[in-house]
This record gives C-alpha cells, structure tokens and sequence, in this order.
C-alpha cells in the first residue's frame, strides 16, 4: 500500500500571450487539465501582447506544464522565475 502523500509546491512563472480572450482561455484551460491549480495572477498589458504573471501549485512536474503552454500559438514566451526549483524555459517568437 503507498501511503506517500504527493509533494505539492508552488511555481511562478510570467508568460507573453497574443492579446485575444480565446488566448487566455487556452491557456488557463491547459493549466488545469495539467493538474495545477492558480494560486495568484496578474494579466497586464505589454505592446501587441498580455504580460501574465502567474503563481501555480500542483503535484505534477512543472517543466512538462511549461512545454504544453509553450506548445500553444498564442504564447510568445514562457519563463519560469528563477527561484523556482525546476529551472528556465523559454519561447521567443
């Protein structure tokens, strides 16, 4: 019987999405189908394109979120913050 509980942390990242509801819709959509919940986020205009700065919690590895959002056309770029144990990933248009 495993009786380990899963480890659950908290990851913050900042992404550039293309400016369009359906953009961010997607984006949030695959964050939970990913299994991470939000815990904070802060949607900004920057030029042509939305700063999103998020902090998520979930059990999965962050690194496999950050390749499916990278994998979405409306993302331009995608940074995990450098405190965040899992390293840096980046997108550039």
């Amino acid at each position: 019987m495993n009786t380990a509980q899963p480890c659950t942390s908290t990851t913050k990242f900042e992404c550039y999405l293309q400016q369009s509801p359906a953009a961010l819709e997607r984006f949030l959509r695959t964050v939970r189908v990913r299994g991470f919940e939000v815990e904070q986020m802060q949607l900004e205009p920057a030029g042509s394109h939305w700063q999103l700065s998020m902090a998520i919690r979930g059990s999965r590895c962050t690194l496999n979120l950050m390749a499916q959002l990278e994998k979405l056309v409306e993302v331009q770029q995608a940074i995990l913050l450098p405190h965040a144990a899992t390293g840096t990933s980046r997108k550039t248009a």
